[in-house]
């Protein structure tokens, strides 16, 4: 799992930090909020996730995309593709859709 997730994948890194050997996974965080009828304040998160000996783990954590090692710098460009992959949104309709607020 190692050897794939940053040779073959490259969606982690191998970094000596203060003398450690670490592996480093660069994650963009998102919050998709939305108010509903009565006007509250919702939010999508991921509430299970499937592994690979076919269980179900919880997580009740906010969306998440793994940046490869090349895309440390285009977050956005890898959150519209978590979009088109995840939610099947393509880039058009996000750009109509969605705004980003960078400043959080």
């Amino acid at each position: 799992e190692l050897y794939e997730t940053v040779v073959t994948d490259k969606k982690s890194s191998l970094e000596i930090i203060d003398g450690t050997l670490e592996r480093v996974v660069n994650l963009v965080r998102i919050s998709l909020r939305m108010r509903d009828k009565e006007n509250k304040l919702r939010e999508l998160r991921i509430a299970s996730e499937g592994t690979q000996t076919g269980q179900v783990r919880k997580r009740d954590q906010k969306f998440a995309v793994v940046l490869k090692n090349l895309e440390k710098d285009e977050w956005q460009q890898a959150v519209e593709r978590c979009f088109v992959e995840k939610l099947n949104l393509p880039v058009p309709l996000q750009k109509t859709v969605f705004v980003s607020d960078q400043d959080c």
